[in-house]
């Protein structure tokens, strides 16, 4: 099956909490056979959508066009 696992933040860029939730239930879904993409927004400036590769899974980040990022809410 291909899913598509949409969260706020993932990878490197997460904080805790539902990031960590989103990217165990992403892995496990690998694991157990499905094709799974990972869709997130990152607080760097890239023009279109940025793809890796992250434990079997494509992972796609984006950058939201909004005067800052979550990431720089600090």
């Amino acid at each position: 099956m291909r899913i598509l696992v949409i969260t706020n933040l993932y990878g490197p860029e997460s904080r805790g909490g539902a990031e960590n939730i989103a990217k165990q239930a992403a892995e496990e879904m690998v694991r157990q056979g499905h094709e799974v993409t990972v869709l997130s927004t990152t607080g760097k400036l890239v023009s279109d959508l940025a793809s890796a590769e992250d434990a079997g899974l494509t992972v796609l980040r984006y950058h939201p066009g909004l005067p800052y990022h979550i990431l720089h809410d600090v």
